[in-house]
């Protein structure tokens, strides 16, 4: 994988792990046409996607020998594509073998105890809508491009699909770009409505949580004022005092005014 390509990974990445909490280790719900493509390419679908999702993103060593171990995905898939492979008959056979040994994911369509299959896209929409209605992000991996342009109108699906042998991460798609564009709108001008009001005093501080919480940040991040220009040491520029004479006298008088000069005292070393 080239730079740029690298590049454009790590940032996808980082857009759904910021806006829709989508981080290691990754839930991976397959579709059956990612499952035969895989088992027709000879392709070890669980090390390849931790190569994509979890060494894209790994900046050290460690990370990228446990992507190789398959570490941090975990593949998923439903009932639904479990029985629509079966019934396509043998030429599907090792990827309805290789589905039903995943961990089947709870279909969002059965109600009350029923349990009768859908089409396999008809279950993966109903189970990316319930997602989105709990505002949690999803991964799917399709190769059904029918069902990838139904799937890109829900801004919480992160979207892998395979080309060439290998497998790509769908950079996001305009849905997902405006509803993130929608929330950081909302919460703008949630904030500056706010402000407005504490300004004019239209919210009492002890009763609105927002509102004190708003009150006490103002003089917490309000600009501070800029220091004023220190004078000089005041020691440093203190005039010297004469020393008094005869602190240290070093000479001494007799009653006759002999000047006697003192002697120095001589340290015995042992």
């Amino acid at each position: 994988m080239g730079h740029k390509a690298q590049k454009r990974l790590r940032k996808t990445l980082q857009f759904y792990r910021v806006h829709y909490q989508l981080t290691k280790p990754f839930n991976v719900v397959c579709d059956g046409t990612v499952l035969h493509y895989a088992q027709q390419n000879s392709i070890f679908l669980k090390q390849a996607m931790a190569r994509l999702l979890v060494a894209s993103d790994a900046s050290s060593h460690n990370g990228r020998g446990n992507a190789a171990e398959g570490a941090g995905v975990f593949l998923t898939t439903t009932k639904c594509v479990v029985h629509e492979l079966r019934a396509l008959g043998t030429d599907f056979k090792a990827a309805a073998s290789f589905a039903k040994r995943l961990q089947h994911e709870t279909c969002a369509h059965h109600h009350d105890g029923d349990t009768t299959p859908e089409l396999a896209s008809k279950c993966l929409l109903e189970l990316v809508r319930a997602a989105n209605k709990r505002h949690e992000g999803i991964v799917v991996a399709s190769n059904d491009r029918v069902l990838i342009d139904k799937l890109q109108r829900f801004p919480n699906v992160m979207l892998v699909f395979c080309v060439n042998q290998t497998l790509q991460l769908s950079r996001p798609s305009t849905s997902a770009k405006e509803k993130v564009a929608q929330n950081e709108s909302g919460k703008v001008d949630g904030r500056s409505a706010l402000r407005r009001e504490l300004e004019h005093g239209e919210l009492p501080v002890g009763s609105d949580t927002v509102a004190s919480i708003l009150r006490s940040g103002a003089a917490r991040f309000e600009k501070k004022q800029k220091k004023k220009r220190k004078g000089p040491n005041p020691l440093s520029v203190k005039k010297k005092q004469p020393k008094p004479v005869g602190l240290h006298p070093v000479r001494s008088e007799t009653d006759s005014g002999a000047i006697v000069k003192k002697s120095k005292r001589v340290r015995r070393r042992k």
